[in-house]
């Protein structure tokens, strides 16, 4: 085998895992572990698996890292946070609060810098603030927008072309994660007068990395709540021989689970604990009603007390 066979091997060898990627997609594509704008495209998570590859990236942590984002492969924010640190680049946090955020991003190479600012006059300007993510979570996306504009100036072949995402599937931020980095430089400038004798055991370069994590949002309601809930419902109607406009079952049901019915859009916006709540409140509702010497004014009554 001559040499540029050998590199067009080489270079070709997605190839050869080609297969085992499409088996290992065909298992996991309808998992909780890929996410869910690609959750049963088992496509979609092999071409997942194969961008991440080129990046040096195992299967998981390419589903973890990559999304599609309006048609395009995206990076999220952690991710490239990530991939930033481990190829030895400096991220440094200047100043990050609800109006602002500073970040300076220092190759390990010293080829290039950048310290870059976003403010929420920047992101007005943009036509971003508006946006209820950016309401919610002004402090978080401001750090995405400075953190991906000084990567893709000072070290561009950390994302290798992808996008950036600022904006999980669930609309909060891509990532939770804040990393301030203290290092001291391995190479500083040379001392005048004559040099200092050398340790036994010289101090070594240290590197501190403060991670601070949003706690995750709490799981949301299942399809057999989802069923059970809408069986109740239809007992509860029923029962009272009045069927309920969306509204009404909507009201009823937050009432049910303990929320504000003005903040809930539909059934499928709780919780899990709010929906295990719903089903027990409404369960008592029915069997109580069951119970009463006449049921029908007994379920109207209760769905009346809550409007």
């Amino acid at each position: 085998m001559t040499s540029n066979e050998i590199a067009r091997r080489e270079e070709d060898s997605w190839v050869e895992i080609l297969g085992p990627v499409g088996d290992l997609s065909t298992k996991i594509a309808r998992t909780e572990f890929v996410p869910r704008g690609i959750q049963g495209n088992v496509a979609a998570v092999a071409a997942a698996i194969l961008t991440g590859r080129e990046m040096g990236l195992g299967p998981m942590t390419s589903l973890r890292g990559i999304h599609i984002v309006e048609g395009r492969p995206s990076l999220t924010a952690e991710m490239l946070a990530a991939r930033i640190l481990a190829a030895g680049h400096r991220i440094e946090w200047k100043e990050s609060n609800d109006d602002r955020a500073t970040v300076r991003v220092e190759r390990a190479d010293g080829l290039s810098e950048a310290e870059v600012t976003w403010t929420m006059k920047d992101a007005t300007r943009a036509g971003l603030a508006g946006k209820k993510v950016w309401q919610q979570y002004g402090r978080r996306m401001l750090q995405h927008r400075a953190l991906t504009e000084a990567a893709s100036m000072a070290c561009p072949d950390v994302s290798l072309g992808l996008d950036v995402e600022t904006v999980a599937e669930d609309g909060r931020p891509a990532s939770s994660t804040t990393v301030t980095v203290h290092r001291i430089d391995p190479t500083p400038e040379p001392a005048s007068g004559p040099p200092e004798p050398v340790e036994d055991h010289p101090e070594p370069v240290v590197i501190e990395a403060e991670v601070i994590a949003e706690p995750p949002p709490p799981p949301g309601v299942t399809k057999p709540q989802m069923r059970k809930i809408g069986a109740l419902i239809g007992e509860v109607e029923k029962i009272s021989g009045e069927k309920l406009d969306r509204d009404q079952r909507r009201n009823l049901i937050a009432n049910m689970a303990g929320v504000d019915p003005g903040a809930l859009e539909s059934a499928n916006n709780l919780t899990e604990q709010q929906a295990s709540t719903a089903i027990d409140a409404l369960t008592q509702l029915v069997s109580d009603a069951l119970a009463a010497d006449e049921p029908a004014p007994a379920v109207r009554h209760s769905i009346e007390e809550h409007p």
